[in-house]
């Protein structure tokens, strides 16, 4: 059942086949470089040119108006019909604004007595020569200088033909999983194989102990210089069901993640995530922290990273799941202040943070905004650091804290007791 819908989602998804009846190859050369170079996906119909980049900055449709004059009437018509669809594509897909761009190939027109919507522009383009030239559409779509834009009739057709099989291929893989998801397999399988490996360690009345002693994010320890603590807690857990559970979750969400990223992005991004989600907990949480929950938060973070880069297929997942998890996790952490969520809304932000740094693994990469975001990281990173670093010592911490230097040594492992005997300042007896 998984299966079968999944396979209808990249069915809805999958780029129309353009069918066009005329034989304008400019008309053909100038889709085929907004389809190459910008990304843009034909939505339209037999007698209607509609592109359409809900990613684009400047111009998220486009109208080509290639075989009728445009009259007052006809530039109604078009404004009205671009209403009703960037209203509908507005509340699909949670787009505040929407920039629509008329490019004109017929006889040019005044723009001046064509009477648009604000957020629509009109430009009359005639010809090759004369859209490489012109600077108002240098300002959408600046390649377009240097944009082959004469083709013959066959091979721009051919090229059309070749690039939309090629953009359904591609878009269609990020919504098909495949069965080889290396990355999300591995990182499970070592959470299995830490769990069993405590497994073995664990009674009633050592749990927490054990979770200290074996890696988990404490602050106390993290002050010392127990710096490693904040990446080994995503890796353990105590609890069966508290793994399955995550297990659970970090597949069903992994799987998209892997499929759009690839393996090592989707490491990159379970890294990011595990670590900020640690350093929440270092900054905001007086208890051992541990388990990998914010882990699995980071990957709806990359989730949502995802709904936004490419909005038409994975924004209607976020709306149905994601949004509503993420907002109930919000709401979860402010009227119960003392359970971890903070470190779950950590691990979310940090699996964003993570998936925008990289990018998707078949488009082009971003190199400012991967700049912008990686600062974001360090910034947030240090700030949470910063916060733990300065965070006092509370009842809790040091009742845990001689219950800690005990539990060494009963163990018999004295040397360890008296170094955390000097690590928290505290006298043996």
């Amino acid at each position: 059942m998984a299966r079968n819908k999944r396979d209808r989602m990249v069915e809805q998804s999958s780029i129309r086949e353009i069918k066009l009846k005329f034989n304008n190859a400019f008309v053909l050369n100038l889709i085929s470089f907004l389809s190459q170079e910008e990304d843009y996906s034909f939505v339209g119909n037999e007698s209607e040119l509609w592109l359409e980049n809900l990613s684009h900055p400047k111009a998220q449709l486009i109208y080509i108006n290639h075989e009728k004059e445009f009259t007052l009437t006809h530039a109604h018509y078009i404004s009205e019909k671009a209403k009703v669809i960037t209203d509908q594509i507005k509340r699909n897909y949670l787009m505040p604004h929407i920039n629509v761009l008329i490019l004109n190939i017929e006889a040019s027109v005044d723009v001046a007595k064509v009477k648009l919507e604000k957020d629509v522009e009109f430009i009359n383009v005639k010809d090759a020569e004369e859209a490489k030239g012109n600077q108002r559409l240098g300002k959408y779509f600046p390649a377009i200088k240097e944009a082959n834009l004469t083709m013959d009739l066959l091979d721009a057709i051919t090229q059309v033909q070749y690039q939309t099989l090629e953009k359904t291929i591609r878009k269609a893989k990020l919504l098909t999983t495949t069965k080889k998801v290396t990355a999300i397999k591995a990182y499970l399988l070592l959470l299995s194989v830490f769990f069993v490996y405590l497994l073995f360690r664990l009674t009633p009345e050592t749990t927490v102990l054990i979770a200290v002693r074996y890696g988990a994010a404490y602050s106390p320890l993290i002050v010392a210089g127990q710096y490693w603590r904040l990446m080994t807690t995503p890796f353990l857990h105590l609890d069966l069901i508290h793994l399955l559970l995550n297990a659970i979750f970090i597949f069903r969400f992994g799987e998209y993640v892997e499929a759009a990223f690839g393996k090592v992005r989707t490491l990159f991004i379970i890294l990011v995530s595990g670590l900020m989600s640690s350093l929440f907990a270092f900054a905001f949480s007086e208890y051992a922290a541990i388990g990998a929950t914010g882990v699995a938060y980071g990957l709806l973070g990359a989730m949502v990273f995802l709904s936004f880069e490419e909005r038409k297929m994975f924004m209607p997942i976020a709306r149905r799941t994601i949004f509503p998890i993420l907002l109930i996790t919000v709401l979860f952490s402010i009227v119960f202040p003392q359970v971890g969520t903070i470190a779950h809304i950590g691990g979310a932000i940090g699996g964003f943070l993570g998936a925008a740094m990289l990018g998707i693994l078949a488009f082009k990469p971003f190199l400012l905004r991967s700049f912008l975001t990686a600062l974001t990281f360090l910034i947030l990173g240090s700030s949470m650091i910063v916060r733990g670093l300065g965070r006092p010592i509370t009842n809790e911490m040091e009742a845990f804290n001689h219950e800690l230097i005990q539990y060494y040594r009963e163990l018999g492992n004295d040397a360890r007791a008296n170094e955390l005997s000097q690590l928290f300042e505290i006298e043996v007896e």
